[in-house]
């Protein structure tokens, strides 16, 4: 891997993590708590395709290239954290976010 595509990741990875623990920020993001055990709240961007999960331990997950018939899924399902588990997880490419002071 080249050295730019290097800083850029890691520029990128670090830029998000900026948005994601910014309070102003995330007040204006549309979350949806979840009715679950597992899962606490989740958010889509359609433009990006990209879905993020906080769990109820604290940890949170970027799931990309997510369709938004997926998104309504799992808005919709029955049993969210069952839906997850058979429709996302291990299914789309994810990475886990950090939280400020972690």
């Amino acid at each position: 891997m080249s050295d730019f595509i290097k800083h850029m990741r890691k520029y990128t990875q670090e830029l998000f993590w900026y948005i994601y623990n910014d309070k102003e920020i995330n007040e204006m993001i549309d979350k949806i708590k979840a009715d679950s055990s597992n899962l606490d709240v989740f958010w889509y961007n359609k433009d990006t395709k990209v879905l993020t999960i906080e769990f109820k331990n604290g940890t949170a997950y970027e799931y990309s290239n997510v369709s938004p018939k997926v998104f309504e899924g799992l808005k919709t399902a029955e049993s969210q954290g069952r839906y997850f588990h058979k429709n996302i997880r291990g299914v789309f490419l994810h990475k886990k976010l950090k939280k400020e002071g972690n």
